[in-house]
């Protein structure tokens, strides 16, 4: 009921994606499946809370969850709407009510030119080793930048925060998946935001306004 609330409002990446570093991914034994390529909806998912803190998702790494296909497993990934593709490990299930065949962590979002939900296609599926590293993308000093809420336990909560920012005329929103202390949780997160302008005083702005945005750090 609630999967279209997952659609991200946000432009695509104007700029090409950085350069991927070969090599991760290992897999483990096992052919990759010869089957024809599963085509469907990728989204985001953004943060992991844990006891030692709440942090962004690597925007380098490249991964991504998903509540259907295995886990762990290396995959291809083609981005339809602009024919770019990577290879991402897969290396958590999602909510089976998940909106989408995936939730792309930021590095693989990025490295696909993915900011809203965009169809795709996912190809040449390998079981992957429980140790396997993720492939990573080069570093990148130009990586975008956004603001988030705090995480709210139920997709209806997190629907109500959008509509009343929405209403106050706060754009570029979507409610994206993260995991908080283990379990999935929603949080509206607020950008890509223009290079010229700080996080930290946007969201002090946001505060003062009634609206509690704040940064979250990135592993």
């Amino acid at each position: 009921m609630f999967g279209a609330l997952l659609l991200c409002s946000a432009t695509a990446f104007a700029s090409p994606p950085p350069p991927i570093v070969q090599s991760a991914c290992e897999l483990a034994p096992g052919p990759a499946s010869a089957t024809a390529p599963q085509r469907g909806i990728a989204t985001w998912y953004g943060w992991n809370a844990s006891e030692s803190g709440t942090n962004a998702l690597s925007s380098t790494q490249l991964t991504a969850a998903s509540a259907t296909l295995p886990v762990p497993s290396c995959a291809r990934i083609t981005n339809l709407s602009n024919q770019i593709s990577i290879v991402a490990l897969i290396d958590r299930k999602s909510p089976k009510d998940s909106y989408g065949l995936l939730q792309l962590g930021a590095g693989a979002a990025a490295a696909l030119g993915v900011e809203h939900s965009t169809p795709i296609a996912v190809s040449d599926i390998a079981p992957a080793a429980t140790n396997a590293t993720a492939p990573e993308l080069e570093t990148n000093d130009n990586a975008a930048h956004y603001l988030w809420t705090a995480a709210y336990s139920r997709a209806t909560s997190a629907a109500s925060a959008l509509y009343e920012a929405r209403h106050a005329g706060i754009a570029s929103l979507c409610i994206v998946l993260g995991l908080e202390h283990g379990a999935w949780a929603y949080r509206l997160r607020l950008g890509p935001l223009p290079a010229n302008l700080s996080p930290t005083i946007l969201a002090q702005t946001l505060q003062h306004a009634g609206f509690d945005f704040h940064t979250l750090p990135t592993n």
